[in-house]
């Protein structure tokens, strides 16, 4: 180690100006980089061009290995960076480490460090290493180096380093800080996931904090939606006036532990008896939430989930005979009937209508299985609506037919963003449950229109049975049907009005149902036109 000189002529950071700039741009550096290595690298840059230095670089400790790395430098080629390391102890870099002092060499030819000084690679006068500490430990040291043309450097670059240094041990420090608020979060994520059941996290005024993927399901959102701040009762709107709203707020008050045990309905059409537990979190007096977990104890909610595997394999397992089956009696069709058999085109018709039934049911079931894993998707294009439904009346008027009913369409070229074939599945849906539903003699009618700049309209409207406004709520959940009203024998699952709601909601429309109890329904889906749902990205 050597004295500062003496005298000098001149200096680089004699000027205080200049090294308050300095500083203040190393200070921008660190705050405006997120990557730690990215803004070492940055300063090392504007120091070596600041000072007029030969070169300058930071050497991080591997705590482990007990090993300085070379991690950002000015004026190294890079690929000599992982030739460059040094043990705690050793060398200069590793002697600062030790002794936690820094070294300055004044002209570098003239001490004990010339044979280190790499005479065949680099230019040297003057030599820096000072230590970079955090907290009291020495975590790495920055290293600086004049070129051999320029008057020897002094105290003030020294004190300019070990201010820089000092800067750069405080943006390790938050850097190490933010590495373990994300490893702290993640965690905590992870556990929040692995939470049994249903899990919402609230703040003292009902606002959502965090959901896990459970809870979402339950809840009919999407795995990815963003929660935060999202009122709960917005969200849960079914929650109001029941028992497990009340033990929520009394939780939140009264800084406790609650249960109860309460039948809750959820706007994914999910029912279930659910043994609710809340637990309050009261980090700061002013600070309080509520952790809120849902167990079900009695059907849907576990029901369905297991329904939705069985039935996502079952149709697997069913839909290749059925595709085989449909094939080969349309191929028989085609073909000129034996003269003895006189039924023959009656009844390969028969089998080709119920096994495109079947087929309908299977693949319902596989859409299903999809929107439940969020896995289903649209690939949309421009189409006009009334083209589709003149494609697809024709198809249903057969089974018109023989119950006497008429189907009218009333179109008027409307073009919209949409999925065709789901668009086709959505309307045969409707179109099919006005059939089935409608009694004899009786008309089911059809129409699309423009409802204004935006929106477009599709009514399909019967004249059956209708649905009592206090069940009507009910009619789009998935396995439901009004059985009171019909009966298992006009066929079906009850998934196809779930579909088509949740088909419309994909296309950034809406589903509704209109009707009252003998004067027949109306389903209404409205989409968005083409020249919206291009502005909007829907």
């Amino acid at each position: 180690m050597s004295t500062p000189p003496k005298s000098r002529k001149a200096s680089r950071a004699k000027n205080p100006t200049t090294s308050a700039q300095l500083l203040s741009r190393v200070g921008q550096v660190f705050a405006a980089n997120k990557s730690l290595e990215t803004a070492l690298m940055a300063v090392a840059n504007l120091v070596r061009a600041a000072l007029d230095f030969d070169r300058c670089s930071i050497m991080l400790l591997d705590r482990q290995r007990g090993v300085l790395k070379l991690i950002a430098a000015a004026g190294i080629p890079e690929k000599f960076w992982s030739e460059i390391t040094m043990s705690v102890g050793e060398g200069v870099a590793g002697k600062v480490v030790l002794e936690r002092k820094p070294v300055f060499v004044e002209d570098i030819s003239s001490s004990e460090y010339a044979h280190a000084a790499h005479h065949e690679r680099y230019s040297t006068r003057s030599f820096f290493c000072v230590p970079i500490t955090v907290h009291g430990d020495v975590v790495g040291v920055l290293n600086a180096n004049s070129r051999e043309d320029r008057p020897p450097c002094g105290r003030e670059e020294l004190e300019l380093l070990i201010a820089i240094a000092a800067m750069m041990g405080l943006c390790i420090a938050n850097a190490e800080l933010f590495s373990e608020k994300n490893h702290a979060t993640s965690l905590l994520s992870a556990t929040f996931e692995a939470l049994p059941g249903a899990a919402i996290l609230v703040d003292r005024n009902l606002q959502v904090d965090a959901a896990n993927r459970e809870a979402k399901r339950w809840l009919g959102l999407a795995a990815d939606a963003k929660l935060r701040h999202t009122a709960l009762l917005e969200m849960w709107p079914q929650l109001d006036g029941t028992e497990t709203l009340g033990k929520l707020r009394e939780a939140l008050s009264r800084n406790t532990r609650v249960g109860t045990v309460e039948t809750l309905a959820f706007p994914s059409g999910v029912s279930a008896e659910v043994e609710v537990n809340i637990s309050s979190l009261a980090h700061q007096p002013d600070d309080r939430q509520a952790l809120v977990l849902l167990r079900d104890l009695r059907t849907s909610a576990h029901v369905d989930s297991y329904k939705s595997e069985f039935l996502s394999l079952l149709a697997h397992e069913l839909r290749t005979p059925f595709a085989a089956l449909q094939a080969a009696s349309e191929l028989l069709l085609g073909t000129p009937p034996p003269a003895e058999s006189g039924d023959w085109a009656k009844m390969l018709q028969i089998v080709s209508t119920n096994t495109r039934r079947l087929l309908t049911v299977v693949n319902s079931l596989l859409d299903l299985h999809d929107i439940e894993h969020n896995s289903l998707e649209l690939h949309k294009d421009v189409v006009r609506i009334d083209e589709i439904i003149n494609e697809i009346t024709p198809l249903f008027e057969a089974d018109a037919s023989k119950k006497r009913l008429r189907i009218i369409t009333t179109v008027v070229p409307v073009t919209c963003s949409a999925d065709r074939r789901r668009l086709s599945q959505m309307i045969a849906a409707l179109l099919d449950n006005a059939i089935k539903f409608s009694p004899p003699d009786t008309a089911v009618e059809v129409s699309c229109e423009k409802t204004d700049d935006k929106f477009c309209l599709i009514k399909i409207r019967d004249h059956g049975y209708g649905v009592p406004p206090e069940i009507l709520f009910r009619h789009t959940a998935r396995f439901n049907q009004v059985e009171a009203l019909t009966t298992r024998s006009s066929g079906g699952l009850g998934v196809g009005l779930f579909l088509v709601r949740t088909l419309t909601n994909l296309h950034g429309g809406t589903f509704e149902l209109e009707s009252a109890q003998g004067e027949g329904t109306c389903a209404l889906i409205r989409l968005p036109l083409a020249s919206v749902a291009s502005e909007t990205g829907a």
